[in-house]
């Protein structure tokens, strides 16, 4: 649930300040995928997680994360040092991810995980506010579509004189 109310945060901050709902959704997307990517990879490379899901979560969400960046959004490098502590403490104390129906409820892994979870959107929602490009629908539409040049073409001197006649 928290993740949601922050996807909704984010995504109506940035429009709001930027006036750009698409730059809140890649923003909101990159956040998330960052994330999943980096909890993913802590619990493959820490806590034997199977390859493979991580492979896959990464290559599924990175291109949101690559998108992001292409449009100026990178996460505040302050705010991101500190989701990285939290992240790190998270897994000093075991890395428990609570899942919904779990009957073994960790409180510190919870607060650890949503804490890291909301910094990130956090340093992602500053680098937004500061990204040099946006993805506003009406300078897109502006834009002149993309015509491909003209083809050259040998035109036979009969037809290239027919005008003088």
């Amino acid at each position: 649930m928290s993740t949601v109310v922050a996807a909704v945060v984010l995504l109506v901050i940035i429009w709001i300040k930027r006036r750009d709902p698409a730059l809140g959704l890649v923003t909101t997307l990159a956040w998330a995928s960052t994330f999943e990517i980096l909890s993913n990879a802590v619990g493959t490379i820490g806590f034997g997680w199977a390859v493979r899901d991580f492979v896959w979560m990464s290559a599924a969400l990175s291109g949101w994360v690559i998108l992001a960046g292409v449009l100026g959004v990178w996460p505040d490098l302050r705010i991101s040092l500190a989701f990285v502590i939290t992240l790190a403490a998270w897994v000093a104390t075991g890395y428990e991810p609570n899942r919904p129906g779990d009957s073994n409820f960790n409180v510190l892994s919870e607060i650890l995980n949503e804490a890291s979870k909301t910094l990130l959107a956090l340093a992602y929602l500053l680098g937004a506010l500061r990204a040099s490009r946006s993805l506003k629908w009406h300078d897109l539409a502006k834009r002149q579509p993309w015509h491909p040049p003209p083809r050259i073409v040998d035109i036979p001197a009969e037809r290239a004189g027919s005008d003088s006649n």
